[in-house]
């Protein structure tokens, strides 16, 4: 069978727990390798995870010496700031110290905007946080029913982020939230 006539040479096989190859397209992802370095200061180490807006990469911070969290948005979400929450955030635990509720929130570090082949690209640099809560508490229950101990005090820390974050006017409205 000729080139031109072997259909295996045209199908793409997704595999499992990877983004979509057409999430890198005009206005979509950024192509990102191991080793790259981001803003001359972000050096590319591990894949952390995707979702339908983003890539997350284990960065190594070059100037602090710390492993840090970096997202790297779709061009075409970008123009939406999610920098702008942040920098609120930052600017609140700045003049008053923060206040209860505030060490349930992912500690913001940087940002910066990136220039790539599909657009401009908002990159946020974060803390590293560990897998989600969902993810860990499967792993270890499986289909049993969480134990109402853990399951109460996962509830009262988010309750306790969640009201940290009304309090500085930001409130959580889903996809497009912008204060």
């Amino acid at each position: 069978m000729s080139p031109e006539q072997s259909p295996e040479l045209f199908t793409y096989r997704q595999y499992p727990r990877l983004e979509p190859v057409g999430y890198y397209r005009k206005g979509g992802f950024h192509p990102i390798h191991i080793d790259d370095v981001l803003h001359n200061r972000y050096r590319i180490v591990n894949k952390l995870g995707y979702g339908a807006h983003a890539t997350v990469w284990l960065v190594d911070d070059l100037v602090s010496g710390r492993y840090a969290a970096l997202k790297v948005l779709a061009a075409d979400v970008s123009k939406v700031s999610e920098v702008a929450i942040h920098h609120r955030l930052k600017q609140r635990q700045l003049n008053d110290g923060g206040s209860d509720g505030q060490e349930f929130l992912v500690e913001y570090v940087d940002d910066f905007k990136l220039e790539g082949p599909n657009g401009t690209h908002q990159c946020i640099v974060t803390e590293v946080l560990g897998p989600s809560i969902g993810a860990d508490l499967d792993d270890i229950y499986d289909d049993k029913q969480y134990p109402i101990d853990i399951a109460k005090n996962v509830v009262a820390q988010v309750m306790r982020g969640v009201a940290y974050l009304h309090s500085c006017g930001v409130v959580h409205g889903g996809k497009w939230s912008v204060p």
